[in-house]
């Protein structure tokens, strides 16, 4: 299963270790770029990835992204796996 954004509003730039429990923003740096986290406590998931694709402890996490704001639209790509 795959993510991928399709709206694009105004950007929030921020570091990862910013983001406040629960929110959602999009990677921008090339290692990762365009995968769509959310916050989980002291953990970002990637969304709609396989399991373990996570970081830990992301108050050290200086990952640049964008955070996704009210109204933008997310697609969930189905998958191909059973």
């Amino acid at each position: 299963m795959g993510v991928r954004l399709l709206t694009h509003e105004r950007p929030q730039r921020t570091e990862m270790r910013d983001l406040r429990d629960g929110q959602l923003a999009i990677v921008l740096d090339s290692r990762y770029k365009d995968t769509i986290v959310q916050r989980n406590g002291d953990n970002a998931i990637a969304i709609g990835q396989s399991r373990g694709n996570s970081w830990t402890d992301i108050q050290k996490n200086t990952l640049l992204v964008r955070i996704l704001e009210a109204g933008e639209l997310i697609e969930i790509e189905p998958s191909n796996e059973l």
